[in-house]
């Protein structure tokens, strides 16, 4: 694969500037020319040809397959850290009993968190530490507009980030050269 990779990064770039492709827009109309003729001149039929992929069944849930899995440890006052972001977890049931225990944190791709101790969701409530002040803020109180300007100024300079680390979810906003933006992995172009 990485083979594969370095020869589509050297072509594909070498291919646009030959066609005199400058703008991401004649790009993205290129890509499927250039796709079928890298297919046509390095694609093998395969030795069998007989389909052996398996239907997916009740039983295979992607979504507990599919995700960003982290161990950590709860702390004495029942918090687990993940992601600059305190997860406190309800002290009833089983997670009274879990301080400086590992429990897991799964990161699933739609943005949802879960922290789970052998097996078992525990319920648990979000601490943010990356929350910002938004403009709406500003705006909506006329006492504190004043000081919502201090504090979202003085985030701007501190300019904290989510951990790169970790994947970065829908819906989860980092900061960026002072400025929000959200990637939407639906819309994957060449830049």
């Amino acid at each position: 694969m990485e083979r594969v990779n370095k020869t589509l990064q050297d072509r594909l770039v070498k291919e646009m500037r030959l066609e005199g492709i400058d703008t991401m827009q004649q790009a993205n109309v290129y890509l499927p020319t250039f796709i079928d003729q890298f297919n046509a001149k390095f694609a093998k039929d395969p030795a069998n040809p007989t389909n052996l992929h398996r239907s997916l069944t009740e039983l295979d849930q992607l979504d507990e397959i599919m995700n960003w899995q982290e161990e950590r440890t709860v702390s004495h006052s029942l918090t687990v850290q993940y992601d600059r972001v305190a997860n406190i977890l309800e002290p009833k049931g089983l997670a009274k009993d879990l301080q400086r225990k590992k429990v897991r944190v799964y990161d699933y791709p739609d943005g949802t968190v879960a922290i789970k101790y052998e097996g078992t969701e525990l319920p648990y409530s979000v601490f943010d530490k990356v929350r910002q002040v938004k403009q709406a803020d500003i705006v909506s109180n006329k006492r504190l507009g004043s000081v919502f300007k201090l504090v979202q100024e003085q985030q701007r300079v501190k300019s904290i980030e989510r951990s790169k680390a970790a994947p970065q979810r829908r819906g989860q906003k980092r900061i960026c050269n002072d400025t929000y933006r959200q990637i939407n992995p639906a819309a994957i172009s060449i830049e």
